[in-house]
């Protein structure tokens, strides 16, 4: 097998039934985990959901097919283990002597350098003589032997814990990664908008600082025949691009049913059958794959719960060479806009970019309190 057609990618609530059958595979044959009764979707779905930006759960593709993954889970909850990560990998049967083991390990101990975490653990049963070896290969060492620990097909196993100390980019808050839960958790807060302010959105006065020309010849003054805007509000981007590409439609993508009812009252491009609001799901947008050639998502950086995944679904919407346009307030003073805590550095974005996939991915500086990013779905002929 080649290793070059492996992709290591954030996972995704679509990817929830390959990453259980992979798993109850080896709940059914394997002491790899000692768990003998097999998991449910729904159970994998919720599971899934609680994970956020500092415990990772990544899949690996193979010619666009998922053949692994693995995740991050607290060791302990505690504080004062906050920094402290158990990871797990699981792959398909055929698929261990493949490099997908490594691929998707890899791409876990990177994640976990990026949000801070400081020591990564792993239990291993220490008959998995090849597992192993793979976090031997990845700086792993044994820290510690649990005897005869577990018990399954009427054994008794003795279980190896391996450990490496990491060196971790700056973390994404200075508390800890996940408190108790009587406390609030750490991840970086997101903020809504508040819907009774809908008339804020149609302000005609927010073009002076959101140019749309700007963002226009940010993206190379494109052709698109679909545009898909995301988190788009009372579309008022949408339909300002609508008229920028004459003959285009524009699809405009919100999850709150107001904001769908209002551009279907008050835009005269949806009488016209230029624009079309679409509802929207939290990280997904209901819609095909590969069906426009740009997605815009303004403003709303701040307000996604789990970024990755947002990017992952924008990505998911393009064609081949389609481009994105990620535009949200500066991490600095401005006149107006919402709290800084709350602010992502542009760099922090072009990363998350680039971790789903994105090429070309470029910051431009040519609005005067936002970041402009724009990013290259592959596969174009450009």
């Amino acid at each position: 097998m080649s290793k070059s057609s492996l992709v290591v990618r954030h996972a995704l609530p679509a990817d929830v039934p390959v990453i259980n059958d992979i798993y109850n595979y080896y709940v059914r044959t394997s002491t790899v985990t000692f768990k003998a009764t097999e998991t449910s979707e729904d159970w994998r779905a919720e599971w899934l959901a609680s994970h956020g930006d500092a415990h990772p759960v990544m899949v690996v593709e193979r010619d666009g097919v998922v053949v692994g993954w693995g995740s991050v889970t607290p060791w302990v909850t505690s504080e004062g283990w906050c920094h402290t990560g158990e990871l797990s990998v699981y792959v398909q049967d055929g698929e261990t002597k493949g490099g997908a083991g490594s691929t998707v390990l890899n791409g876990l101990i990177e994640e976990s350098i990026r949000v801070g975490h400081h020591v990564l653990l792993a239990q291993i049963v220490v008959d998995n003589e090849p597992c192993l070896r793979m976090v031997e290969r990845a700086g792993f060492e044994r820290v510690g032997t649990f005897r005869e620990v577990g018990r399954k097909f009427d054994r008794w196993l003795d279980l190896a814990i391996m450990g490496r100390v990491l060196v971790p980019a700056e973390p994404l808050c200075k508390e800890p990664l996940h408190k108790e839960p009587e406390k609030p958790p750490c991840k970086k807060p997101f903020h809504k908008f508040n819907i009774a302010k809908l008339e804020k959105l149609n302000d005609p006065g927010r073009f002076e600082t959101l140019i749309p020309d700007v963002m226009w010849e940010a993206l190379g003054s494109p052709a698109p025949k679909t545009i898909v805007e995301i988190g788009a509000g009372t579309g008022l981007f949408s339909a300002a691009f609508a008229a920028m590409a004459p003959g285009s439609t524009v699809l405009a993508a919100d999850i709150e049913p107001k904001m769908i009812e209002w551009m279907s009252s008050n835009r005269p491009e949806v009488a016209e059958g230029v624009l079309l609001p679409v509802l929207s799901e939290e990280t997904r947008v209901p819609l095909g794959d590969k069906v426009a050639d740009l997605v815009v998502m303004i403003n709303l950086h701040h307000e996604l719960k789990d970024p990755a995944i947002s990017y992952a679904d924008a990505r998911r919407l393009l064609r081949p060479g389609g481009r994105l346009l990620v535009v949200d307030w500066a991490d600095r003073g401005t006149p107006k806009g919402p709290p800084l805590a709350i602010r992502t550095p542009a760099v922090q974005v072009i990363s998350i970019l680039e971790g789903v996939g994105f090429l070309s991915v470029r910051e431009h500086e040519d609005l005067p309190w936002h970041w402009l990013i724009t990013a290259e779905e592959p596969g174009g002929t450009g």
